[in-house]
């Protein structure tokens, strides 16, 4: 199973959905976006869900045991995370730290592997932040998953019309920074909406 997919790869991936996915991505984005610290239980639970379906359908290979596996693991993955929420989104957090720390050296060679090395450092280091700084890696954590939820579901929208999706797949392919650069803007952005709805909160909770 591959790990690391290319953005042309990805492009392809989304495209093959239908305008009800795009809508139900880019709605669903948007709301872990700006509300994720609200529903960061839901979006953890369901990080586990969808992990535990695609490991257990990779791990029972072909047949009626990769369908009852899947979802199986699926779902006991999921109900461990809804009752222990502050472990769960620690450990997708260092899992996407490894995961990005070894797409940034996925091209180099050596031995032992560069990306292991990188994976293996971005686990530990995003792992060791989310202990400390817990809540605002969970405002980390929703606002990027909400900002690629968000993209591909515009991707989608965009491919109903040839005309906008023709300029944006030659930018989103032939500049290495364009997308990366648009799900950060859009993290950053989420961000700060949520670290002021929070520093809100707070002021009225002690104001009252």
């Amino acid at each position: 199973m591959a790990v690391y997919y290319s953005v042309d790869d990805w492009l392809d991936i989304l495209t093959c959905y239908g305008l009800a996915m795009g809508f139900c991505l880019a709605g669903m984005g948007l709301a872990c976006t700006l509300l994720g610290w609200r529903v960061s239980r839901f979006v953890v639970a369901g990080d586990y869900l969808v992990a535990g379906i695609l490991v257990g359908v990779q791990v029972g290979g072909q047949g009626w045991s990769a369908w009852l596996l899947g979802p199986v693991l699926g779902l006991a993955l999921m109900a461990a995370a809804w009752v222990y929420p502050r472990y769960g989104a620690r450990l997708i957090a260092a899992l996407l730290g490894a995961y990005c720390a070894g797409a940034c050296v996925v091209h180099l060679e050596g031995s032992p592997p560069p990306v292991l090395i990188a994976g293996v450092i971005g686990f530990l280091v995003v792992g060791a932040l989310s202990i400390v700084l817990h809540e605002h890696m969970v405002v980390i954590l929703t606002s990027a998953q909400g900002a690629a939820l968000f993209v591909a579901g515009v991707v989608i929208l965009m491919y109903a019309h040839p005309a906008w999706y023709g300029g944006f797949h030659a930018l989103a392919v032939r500049s290495n920074i364009f997308m990366p650069m648009v799900i950060a803007g859009l993290t950053g952005i989420g961000v700060f909406f949520q670290l002021a709805e929070i520093q809100e909160e707070r002021s009225s909770q002690i104001s009252t």
